[in-house]
């Protein structure tokens, strides 16, 4: 009954934040960030392969995933913008089941979408990375969590996966979370006698195995050093 009401509510939630997040359809088109987005998907969608045939300092994820759409809905901004606003809505819901997650209260969990909700809907940047990443981070956060609680290394696969998910979108923030996941685990195996034993590795094998077949046809496509110039050096 719990789990009904929970999904019920997220349920709710998702069809309200998709009614919040249409004013993103209206929003001016951005030529920099959302410009490459779409000029990148558009090149993409018709067999050119990122950092080969095009610049770009954002990983692959955001152009496949747009040229997919273009190929099935039309090439247009509009179809980038409903995926925006899908995209946007998700990650408030994700981090409402997050915070219930956490064994916080129904209230403070919709204080929290609402908090999220309200800060991506004020962010006039459509079809952004970073919003699909931090998706992918919070669902993994979600599973990493669910492992820490069961103790059960299988849910680490599924958390190394949506991480390596992200990093298709941010690698430079799913570095981060990855480092702070191992570090996690290590610190647990260290403290705790009952902590299973190499957890991290489950975690890093289902990470790497997500990112590194695109890693490597990526590089035999393109330039080894034009992708480290393009998606390493000029972010930094």
């Amino acid at each position: 009954m719990k789990l009904k009401r929970i999904s019920l509510t997220a349920a709710i939630l998702l069809l309200v934040s998709i009614t919040y997040n249409l004013h993103v359809l209206q929003i001016p088109l951005s030529v920099y960030d959302e410009g490459i987005v779409l000029t990148g998907a558009d090149r993409v969608s018709k067999g050119h392969v990122p950092y080969a045939d095009f610049w770009s300092m954002y990983p692959p994820g955001q152009f496949y995933t747009l040229a997919f759409l273009f190929k099935v809905f039309g090439t247009s901004v509009l179809v980038e913008r409903v995926y925006d606003v899908f995209v946007r809505s998700l990650l408030s819901v994700v981090g409402f089941l997050l915070i219930r997650n956490l064994g916080l209260s129904n209230r403070l969990a919709l204080v929290g979408w609402g908090m999220l909700l309200v800060w991506h809907g004020s962010l006039e940047y459509a079809a952004y990375p970073v919003y699909f990443a931090m998706l992918a981070f919070f669902v993994g956060v979600y599973f990493f969590l669910v492992h820490v609680e069961r103790r059960e290394n299988r849910w680490l696969l599924h958390s190394g996966f949506f991480v390596g998910l992200g990093a298709m979108f941010r690698h430079d923030l799913a570095g981060m979370v990855g480092l702070s996941f191992v570090i996690a685990l290590v610190l647990r195996r260290v403290t705790d006698a009952h902590a299973g034993r190499r957890s991290e590795l489950y975690f890093l094998s289902a990470l790497l195995l997500t990112g590194l077949p695109v890693a490597l046809y990526l590089s035999q496509v393109a330039d080894l050093r034009t992708m480290v110039s393009q998606l390493i050096v000029t972010p930094a």
